[in-house]
């Protein structure tokens, strides 16, 4: 059922028939020795991932998955030892509930739940994926924030000793992944002052802080949590050189906080939604590596900072839906943006005039 799931709604490539190696019965369970007694390497395990696009790890109730010494395996591959850019990694389990499809417009019932890589075909936007993804039972993200790779069981020591060894030195970063993992899915409950995760704040930014998480994404629209503080200790927490991009939506007033500076390591920046955003900071200027900036619908945002002119990288600027801009900045003119080859001025209805450029 988690399975169909998936393949349903994650983008896949159309050209080829998508398959599904499943260890759990593709093993001989009457002859495991000759299954998965030899080098690690020729294991099935190992070779279905390595010819694999991304794992899907099933959790049942008690997420024996963050328990055995194979997942463990499978987890570090997936998550450590990636076999290829983009190798991606999905977590399902069972639970009928029912949510609200923004794509079809009503209450839909579901019988499963996946935190994933990418945004499924029913997520309009990021903030469609975070809220989707608040469904995931609670009781399975804790065992997953208790995870230890050393403390995984198996049925034969020899294979806990020797994939052990084989992860070598990156037990404490496979467990900071795992936890990191988790945490920037825990992230919106933990900020709301009246929910009940909310005395696990400090350990969920001591995750997300430590998470090597390269991508996060936030909705705060109508969170008690939507407050400036939260938000700023939230970007100070985020790791400079990991955090590659960046989606929050925030409804606090003025200017971004400056701590948005620290993150030098972004690529791409989305902060559409941010109705109360009346402008940017100089500070902006540090994010030279950024190549995606989106601002949709941030409709009190007057002008773009002079500062913008240090985004060299920028091939995405997306400002649809800003009825307050009134003007474009001159770098337009210059020349600055050679690598800029998409603009979205949809609705900005203040803005007079363009550039000739």
């Amino acid at each position: 059922m988690c399975i169909r799931d998936r393949f349903s709604f994650v983008p896949i490539d159309l050209s080829s028939s998508p398959c599904y190696w499943v260890c759990a019965y593709a093993n001989n369970q009457h002859n495991l020795d000759q299954e998965v007694g030899v080098q690690l390497h020729e294991t099935p395990f190992f070779r279905a991932m390595a010819m694999a696009e991304g794992t899907v790890s099933v959790a049942d109730q008690h997420g024996i998955c963050f328990d055995r010494i194979w997942c463990v395996f499978e987890l570090y591959h997936s998550l450590v030892g990636r076999f290829k850019e983009g190798y991606s990694y999905d977590l399902y389990t069972y639970k009928p509930h029912k949510r609200f499809s923004q794509k079809e417009g009503m209450m839909l019932e579901y019988a499963v739940i996946g935190i994933t890589d990418q945004m499924r075909l029913d997520d309009l936007d990021p903030s469609s994926k975070a809220k989707r993804e608040l469904e995931f039972p609670r009781s399975l993200l804790d065992r997953a924030m208790a995870f230890s790779c050393e403390a995984g069981k198996a049925s034969r020591e020899d294979d806990r000793c020797r994939i052990l060894e084989s992860i070598g030195d990156h037990t404490q970063k496979l467990d900071e992944i795992v936890h990191g993992a988790v945490a920037g899915t825990l992230l919106r409950r933990v900020l709301e002052k009246d929910s009940p995760a909310s005395h696990m704040k400090p350990k969920i930014l001591e995750c997300v802080s430590k998470g090597h998480i390269s991508k996060i994404q936030l909705d705060l629209t109508g969170s008690s949590g939507d407050t400036e503080l939260n938000v700023i200790e939230l970007i100070q927490t985020l790791d400079p050189v990991a955090c590659l991009s960046l989606q929050l939506c925030t409804q606090n007033p003025g200017e971004f906080p400056t701590a948005l500076g620290s993150l030098t390591a972004l690529t791409t920046l989305d902060l559409s939604g941010c109705s109360q955003m009346c402008g940017l900071h100089q500070g902006l200027k540090s994010l030279s590596q950024l190549t995606t900036l989106r601002l949709r619908d941030c409709i009190s945002l007057g002008s773009l900072p002079s500062s913008a002119a240090h985004l060299n990288h920028l091939e995405i600027l997306d400002l649809a839906g800003c009825t307050g801009l009134c003007e474009l900045p001159e770098i337009f003119t210059d020349g600055q943006w050679a690598n800029l080859h998409e603009l979205n001025l949809q609705d900005c209805i203040q803005l007079s005039n363009l550039p000739d450029s």
